[in-house]
């Protein structure tokens, strides 16, 4: 048995968005048993601009049912069947989210329209429902309205059951545009990966003692943040490089995010920092940490709270359980010379020792020299290879 599932909601995939509409049709997969429409109460205001594309308006929505109310017919319309749905990933976790508030947790197979249409009709150019139903002529009228998706996704089910025995049915939440070849040699190992779109643009870069591990954690199926679930849904394609030692794969991915610039590595694509943490002395002559706009002098900072945690690090790798909230009293127990010492040493660790040096570790596999150039760090070699760092 299929359940072909449509909502409507009130915005993207993303905490505090609600479901304002459900259409559930229950199938063999050739005929229709049982079926179920309903408008919801989101209990939130729905923004214009959702109105405009859906048609549901507040004053619609103000005496329909709230979720729990429905949410039984839901679970039994579904039980014991396959959860289909056009970017089934959307529809599904909207539904566990709202399950999820009531305390049950609602899962189901899922089997996805638009990954398997593009497993049963590859070189079509959109596989949009609108586009799909215009290819096979499909009937859709009141287009994001959710009996009307509903109706013209079982039409399609139909069509690709036609082309494809039914053993396309999904276990693990892989994005409906990465074909399942492509994510099946990803290794258990470290490195850095990449992951693109179909128009082979770069969307994010990241890296793992686990690639394989990690990868799959952002291919979840509870994803929150409307980010994760927009990337998500674009990756088409996976690359990834291998290296001996997770430091390696830290620098190299913080130096490919600042070359390539990601669409989604927002945070460490910034390559300038307009704070930093100095060292400076009081009346007593001890030595006090501050936060200033940058001179080029001291620690970078992103923020004023970034600097918080900065100092907060260096005071207590400093003086461990010796820290107390009175410095003065510290100050006075170990003496000048010791307290500032202390804090010169950890302070000092976040720069480098010479303008000239290679720093060299061994991995399990070979030597690694991480060279510095002219107060830069400038590249790696790992045996015969040499990586440019861009810092």
């Amino acid at each position: 048995m299929y359940s072909i599932v449509d909502v409507e909601t009130t915005g993207a995939n993303r905490s505090g968005q609600k479901i304002t509409e459900i259409s559930i049709i229950r199938t063999d997969g050739s005929t229709i048993i049982d079926s179920f429409s309903s408008l919801i109460n989101p209990e939130r205001k729905i923004p214009l601009k959702i109105t405009y594309l859906t048609g549901i308006t507040n004053e619609m929505v103000s005496e329909a049912p709230k979720f729990y109310e429905i949410a039984k017919k839901i679970i039994e319309i579904t039980q014991d069947s396959i959860f289909v749905a056009h970017n089934v990933f959307f529809d599904y976790q909207f539904l566990q989210r709202e399950f999820g508030e009531l305390g049950y947790t609602f899962r189901r197979k899922l089997f996805c329209t638009v990954k398997n249409s593009r497993i049963a009709f590859p070189g079509l150019k959109s596989y949009s429902l609108k586009n799909l139903c215009r290819h096979f002529n499909i009937e859709l009228k009141n287009h994001h309205r959710a009996y009307a998706d509903t109706k013209a996704t079982y039409n399609l089910f139909k069509i690709i059951r036609q082309m494809k025995a039914p053993d396309l049915i999904q276990t693990s939440s892989t994005p409906s545009k990465l074909e399942d070849e492509k994510s099946k040699g990803i290794p258990e190992a470290g490195g850095i990966y990449y992951f693109y779109d179909d128009q082979k643009r770069l969307l994010y870069v990241g890296k793992s003692k686990n690639i394989k591990n990690r990868i799959k954690a952002h291919f979840r199926l509870n994803i929150k943040r409307r980010k994760d679930l927009e990337m998500k849904n674009q990756i088409s394609n996976i690359e990834f490089k291998l290296f001996p030692h997770d430091l390696v794969s830290r620098i190299i991915e913080s130096s490919e995010i600042k070359r390539l610039k990601p669409i989604y590595n927002i945070s460490l694509r910034r390559t300038r920092y307009r704070y930093e943490v100095v060292l400076a002395h009081d009346d007593e002559e001890k030595i006090v940490l501050k936060h200033q706009h940058s001179m080029g002098d001291g620690i970078p900072s992103k923020s004023k709270k970034h600097s918080e945690r900065i100092i907060e690090k260096i005071y207590r790798t400093s003086f461990g359980k010796l820290l107390i909230e009175n410095k003065n009293q510290l100050f006075k127990l170990i003496g000048k010379k010791e307290f500032n010492n202390r804090i010169e040493k950890v302070y000092s660790r976040y720069f480098y020792p010479n303008e000239n040096f290679s720093y060299e570790i061994q991995s399990s596999f070979s030597k690694i020299y991480f060279d510095i150039k002219e107060n830069k760090f400038f590249q790696i070699r790992i045996g015969e290879n040499i990586i440019p760092v861009k810092e």
